[in-house]
């Protein structure tokens, strides 16, 4: 299932330096920076022996490339703080694993193809006030549930007292019912900024989130989708947040 226009984060790839044969290529995704030597021009070596190493099938599939996940645990490897998850059929990498955001989808049919589910987990570093007379872009709050339970065009449930893999967490409902303005053509309420994008949601999702203090971080946990699919996606959503753990954390 190809990714959501919002968060293709792969699809921000800066071509910074291009050679003609002799120089290099150097991408940023995200915020991994890649560079490639140049391609040479000598001819193969007709003469070797031909490659008969197995390929490894046994190896996990990386997190930190989007795809179909096939059932099991896995620790992410780029997101702080690092976490360990179990999935069982149906999932894959949506998002792919860094420092402040991660997210899965799923291979399931029959879900809605504009507002199509998504398991996100990100960890905030600013955040849009809309409080004055224009946006503006604050670090994030002390207490992320006050702050998403509070902003324009959303209609919240109850805030609720939990624990989430041992630590202190709330849990809510709340759907974007209508965006503060428009951004690129399309109405959606922007959240704040991860790696130099903005996160946001379209008008017509509905979220359940999870704001879990983890040490000195705090982790947003939001399992998104259209309405109409909103009970058949959270229990999927909910049993993959039952099995996580936060590695080296200390509750």
């Amino acid at each position: 299932m190809a990714a959501k226009a919002r968060y293709l984060w792969l699809g921000a790839v800066a071509l910074t330096a291009v050679g003609c044969g002799q120089g290099t290529v150097t991408t940023t995704t995200g915020d991994v920076t890649t560079t490639l030597a140049p391609a040479t021009t000598e001819a193969p070596d007709t003469t070797r022996a031909p490659d008969t190493t197995e390929p490894d099938t046994g190896a996990a599939p990386a997190l930190t490339e989007p795809g179909p996940l096939p059932a099991g645990t896995y620790t992410t490897d780029q997101f702080t703080p690092q976490l360990t998850f179990t999935v069982g059929d149906g999932w894959a990498v949506e998002i792919p694993d860094m420092s402040e955001i991660f997210g899965l989808g799923t291979t399931e049919e029959g879900f809605d193809e504009e507002n199509f589910p998504l398991l996100s987990f990100v960890r905030y570093t600013t955040v849009f006030d809309y409080s004055g007379a224009t946006r503006e872009e604050i670090p994030a709050p002390d207490d992320m549930a006050e702050f998403l339970t509070g902003l324009p065009g959303v209609e919240a449930g109850a805030v609720t007292d939990t624990t989430l893999a041992g630590f202190p967490a709330r849990t809510f409902d709340l759907e974007v019912v209508e965006a503060p303005g428009e951004e690129e053509g399309e109405p959606r309420l922007e959240v704040g900024m991860v790696l130099g994008r903005p996160f946001w949601f379209q008008v017509g999702t509905q979220v359940r989130f999870w704001v879990v203090e983890v040490g000195d971080a705090t982790v947003t946990i939001s399992a998104e989708s259209h309405p109409d699919d909103f009970d058949r996606f959270m229990p999927m959503a909910e049993e993959v947040v039952e099995t996580l753990e936060f590695v080296d954390a200390e509750s």
